[in-house]
C-alpha cells in the first residue's frame, strides 16, 4: 500500500498548522502590546482628569478671593484672573483669559516674570510669591499694583 500522497498531505498539514501557530502569537504578541498602550492611555488620561479637577478647584478659590491676583503661566498666558482685579478702574472690561500677561505688565515686570521661569529649571521651588507688578491700564498707563 502506497502512502506517500498521505505523507505530503499530512506535512503540508503540520506546515499550514504552524504557520497559523506564528501567526497565533504574532497578534497575541501585537494585542498584548496594544493592550498596554491602551493601559497607558488610560492612565494617563485618568491623571489628566485629575489635574483638571485640581485646577477647577483652584479656579473656584480664586473666584472668590477679593485680593487682586492673576495666574500665570510659564509661556506668560494668563489662564485665571480674580473678579476683585477684573472689576478694577482702569482695568475693567478687559480681556483676560488665554491672553499674554505682557499687554498688562509694564516691561520691566514682564522681564522678571520671563526670568523667573528661565531660572525655575534650576530652582523648581521657585514660584513667584509676594511680588507687585504694576499692571497696564486701557490706555497702557501704569496702574492698578498686583
Amino acid at each position: 500500500m502506497d502512502i506517500t500522497e498521505q505523507r505530503r498531505r499530512e506535512d503540508e498539514l503540520r506546515k499550514n498548522c504552524e504557520r497559523l501557530e506564528e501567526s497565533v502569537a504574532g497578534l497575541t504578541a501585537e494585542l498584548q502590546w496594544k493592550s498596554k498602550l491602551l493601559e497607558a492611555e488610560k492612565a494617563e488620561r485618568k491623571r489628566m482628569e485629575e489635574h483638571l479637577q485640581g485646577t477647577e478647584g483652584l479656579r473656584k478659590i480664586f473666584q472668590k478671593m477679593v485680593t487682586p491676583l492673576i495666574w500665570i503661566e510659564e509661556n506668560k498666558v494668563i489662564s485665571i484672573a480674580t473678579p476683585s482685579l477684573r472689576t478694577s478702574p482702569g482695568i475693567q472690561g478687559r480681556k483676560w483669559r488665554a491672553r499674554s500677561a505682557d499687554g498688562f505688565l509694564c516691561q520691566t515686570d514682564s522681564d522678571r516674570i520671563t526670568e523667573i521661569f528661565a531660572t525655575q529649571g534650576e530652582n523648581p521651588d521657585a514660584i513667584i510669591r509676594d511680588k507687585e507688578f504694576q499692571l497696564l491700564d486701557k490706555g497702557g498707563v501704569l496702574g492698578t499694583s498686583l
